[in-house]
């Protein structure tokens, strides 16, 4: 993933200042199936001029995969199945570009049984709840200013 720069950024003035035009602005489809769970997370990404895209299951975000995808953030517990079934879909994909991942649970990370091969998508684990400024903090990090694995 390719970070974008943040308008507020001196790469970002910068770029403004070159009559470059900066439009696009990061998608992050968030995958839970709670709509309540995730309702302040797509507040959140609403303020920080961030597109969200829900999706309550596996199937619909892989639907939503074939659009530019900069982050996703899913949950591990669904009634059917858990995370790491998203996980080997995903990394069974092939040459599909992924965007990296972070989970957003209410366990804790030890009781995440993440497939081997999976485990470069992973970007971060994240607890719920997890305080407003902390997310703001972590999305504007991974989003606009690169992320941990570039």
């Amino acid at each position: 993933m390719s970070a974008l720069k943040h308008p507020n950024s001196k790469e970002g003035l910068l770029a403004a200042s070159n009559w470059e035009t900066l439009t696009v602005s990061p998608r992050v489809l968030l995958i839970d199936d709670e709509p309540a769970a995730v309702l302040p997370l797509i507040a959140l990404l609403r303020h920080l001029d961030v597109q969200s895209i829900y999706t309550p299951d596996m199937e619909a975000a892989l639907d939503q995969l074939e659009n530019q995808i900069d982050l996703i953030i899913m949950d591990w517990i669904y009634p059917e199945y858990e995370g790491n079934l998203i996980l080997e879909t995903l990394g069974n994909l092939g040459d599909a570009e992924l965007p990296p991942i972070i989970i957003y649970s209410g366990l804790e990370s030890h009781h995440f049984e993440i497939p081997h091969h999976t485990t470069h998508m992973i970007e971060g684990i994240w607890k719920k709840p997890m305080r407003l400024n902390e997310m703001a903090k972590e999305l504007n990090r991974k989003l606009y200013f690169g992320s941990k694995n570039e």
